[in-house]
């Protein structure tokens, strides 16, 4: 066979006349549906189905050969739903899955069913609702970028490998649009696999079925922290509530005395828990003033490395606060209010003393009590409080953990399918994508419906048959305490005994019935504050077998 090479200026004048070929169109859509235009329509209710059966695959497969299908599947819709008439899903804990049915068809009369042998990939997404927005799990470099905004686009493909081999002309254009929205065009939507159930079943029901298991739990999250809270900005009604918790050093505040005035600090003070004043009474003064310190400790990192915490003790070190003064009241001593905060953190929070630095036998480092804490005028008040909520922010961002993939019990998602299909001549592949499901909620691990996990304990006269099976390896200090006086742990004391290791051994099946008898104990005490029994707890009675124990 002798194949002729055309000039390409002949080639473009034959194609010119020459019709286009056809585009052969393809709907993915839910099992059953009969719609033809998945995109344009929905969400669909009928997209997904629930499993009870601990096998749901070949109870899918045998369901589907029956003539009653249909029926079959409308009762595993909608399974579970909520007070609001959202869709729920269980994790696997609560032994169901849930799982996506798609049909492919082609979009002429009668919708006739596609060839598998037509699709090379196919796969599912789960895209989170935010702010009325629709957002991907995405992966840039194998580095975890958590919920960044979806692509909505009719020829998006999931996999940045299959965008860069398609649609070359208009990669610049697709790179323009990735920078725009912040993210790489290397970046890769997470993609649950779809199959094609056996060719028996699509046979019995003259259609291409493809199902995927909706994944419902994940272990992944996104790198570095979580989303932070910017506290400066809240609405009035939140940011005031925040500036009421905040403690009355932070605020505007007239001159006040300070509980046991001149005195040095002493930790014996017990600032935090009961402090008493000179004849042993409660001294709610010193307590404010021990909450105060804690909040500027644990809540704002008060003298902390972020800018924010910088700022606060910057502003502190404005305030004077006086030390002594003379017969006439004028202050003969003082010091900043920043010093002083970080004296007081460390004798009256820390209990420890100023060593670092001094000569052996030198004295210890004190501090003294301020006379009084001087007024705060509303600039410098605001100031203080302005500053103690960037604080918390910085804490906020610093602390907050990674961000799981599906965190929050209110969070709304839904999944949408594609399948790319097989390219010709010089056409590339393409991808087809379905509508969306209708929105669902993914419920807790607590929320369960049952039926719960059988745990069968010993009865009482096989005890002595029960033998070790778990071993505890009990460090020097926890064994010194396990040895010693508890008594003296709760005071603070040295519980004394001897400091060694163990290795000690318990049956598993007696810690779990005494664990269950205190259960049973304390559920009783506390059911007249929650009144929960009826719905906590619930036992039925059992006949016992007489032919076994």
């Amino acid at each position: 066979m002798v194949t002729t090479l055309l000039h390409p200026a002949e080639r473009r004048r034959i194609e010119a006349r020459i019709p286009p070929a056809a585009d052969h169109e393809v709907v993915l859509r839910p099992l059953g549906s009969a719609v033809l235009d998945p995109t344009a329509v929905g969400p669909f209710r009928e997209l997904i189905v629930t499993s009870t059966d601990p096998k749901f695959f070949p109870a899918l497969v045998a369901d589907l050969k029956r003539s009653d299908w249909r029926a079959l599947l409308d009762v595993m819709r909608r399974r579970r739903v909520g007070d609001d008439g959202l869709l729920e899903l269980n994790p696997p804990l609560h032994k169901r899955t849930q799982v996506a049915l798609f049909e492919a068809v082609c979009r002429r009369p009668g919708a006739p069913r596609l060839d598998a042998k037509q699709i090379t990939g196919s796969g599912l997404v789960v895209r989170r609702l935010s702010s009325g927005r629709r957002q991907a799990w995405i992966k840039v470099g194998g580095r975890v970028a958590g919920w960044q905004s979806a692509s909505e686009a009719a020829d998006y493909d999931p996999d940045p490998k299959q965008r860069r081999t398609s649609h070359k002309a208009n990669a610049a254009i697709r790179q323009a649009i990735a920078e725009r929205k912040g993210i790489s065009d290397d970046a890769a939507e997470d993609v649950t696999q779809l199959f094609v159930l056996p060719p028996e079943v699509c046979e019995a029901r003259g259609k291409t079925i493809l199902f995927g298991v909706i994944p419902v739990v994940s272990s992944e999250t996104a790198e570095g922290p979580g989303p932070s809270i910017d506290f400066g900005s809240l609405d009035a009604t939140d940011r005031q509530e925040i500036v009421d918790h905040f403690s009355s050093y932070l605020k505007e505040r007239a001159s006040t005395p300070m509980p046991r005035a001149g005195a040095a600090l002493d930790p014996k003070w017990n600032v935090l828990t009961d402090p008493r004043d000179d004849s042993g009474n409660p001294d709610p003064q010193m307590k404010a003033f021990g909450v105060f310190l804690h909040q500027a400790l644990s809540e704002l990192d008060l003298f902390g490395s972020s800018a924010a915490s910088q700022r606060l003790a910057a502003s502190f070190a404005t305030i004077r606060l006086p030390l002594a003064k003379d017969g006439y009241g004028n202050v003969t001593q003082d010091t900043d209010a920043a010093s002083f905060l970080r004296d007081a953190m460390r004798l009256l929070l820390d209990a420890t003393p100023q060593t670092v630095g001094l000569a052996p036998g030198a004295p210890t480092a004190s501090a003294q009590m301020p006379l009084e804490w001087p007024t705060i005028d509303s600039s410098t008040g605001s100031e203080l409080t302005a500053a103690a909520l960037d604080c918390l922010s910085s804490q906020h961002a610093r602390l907050s953990p990674s961000q799981p993939r599906y965190d929050g019990d209110a969070n709304r998602y839904q999944v949408k399918g594609f399948i790319r299909l097989k390219g010709h001549g010089e056409c590339p592949e393409r991808i087809v994508w379905s509508g969306y499901s209708e929105p669902f909620r993914i419920v807790p691990w607590w929320d369960g419906e049952g039926p719960g996990v059988k745990i069968n304990l010993p009865s009482m006269d096989k005890l002595r048959q029960l033998k070790p099976n778990v071993s505890f390896a009990i460090p020097p200090k926890i064994g010194k305490v396990l040895s010693g006086d508890l008594s003296k742990v709760l005071d603070g004391e040295d519980p004394g005994g001897i400091e060694l290791g163990w290795l000690c051994s318990f049956s598993i099946p007696i810690i779990t019935l005494c664990a269950f008898i205190v259960l049973h104990i304390f559920l009783g005490l506390l059911n007249i504050v929650f009144w929960w029994m009826l719905w906590f707890k619930i036992c039925i009675p059992i006949p016992k077998s007489k032919s076994g124990g």
